[in-house]
């Protein structure tokens, strides 16, 4: 049911730079309704918004959320995600810790990300196929 509205839009990379041979592949699982048992696959070396406006990348159509909420970039030289609440008024937790607006938070795969009071949580994972293992 919920599969039509949440949608994933093209997302422009932000590097010229080529990917290593062994590419990862990123991407969150949603934990909680509307997007639980979703994959979202997340584009390598570039920034990805989470929100509920049509400008996100990844679109959460709950009121709760805010129109970009949070963005999301997973570096593959560190091989970490990095998480920036957007002001959000209701909030963004990584891992039970509330962030501050326009901080830069790193999280490693397994992390989780709780949007709007834990109205939309999403774990963040890496395909484990030949990549980081």
């Amino acid at each position: 049911y919920w599969e039509k509205y949440v949608k994933i839009k093209q997302i422009k990379t932000i590097t010229n730079e080529k990917p290593p041979r062994s590419v990862p592949e990123p991407y969150l699982l949603g934990l909680t309704r509307p997007v639980k048992g979703y994959r979202y696959p997340l584009p390598v070396n570039t920034i990805v918004t989470v929100g509920r406006s049509s400008q996100s990348n990844i679109i959460v159509p709950l009121n709760v959320i805010g129109r970009k909420h949070v963005e999301i970039f997973f570096d593959t030289y560190t091989n970490l995600f990095y998480i920036t609440d957007n002001h959000s008024v209701n909030k963004t937790v990584l891992n039970g810790t509330p962030c501050e607006p326009e901080k830069i938070y790193p999280a490693k795969p397994g992390s989780w990300i709780a949007l709007a009071r834990n109205s939309c949580v999403f774990q963040l994972r890496i395909k484990e196929n030949e990549y980081g293992k």
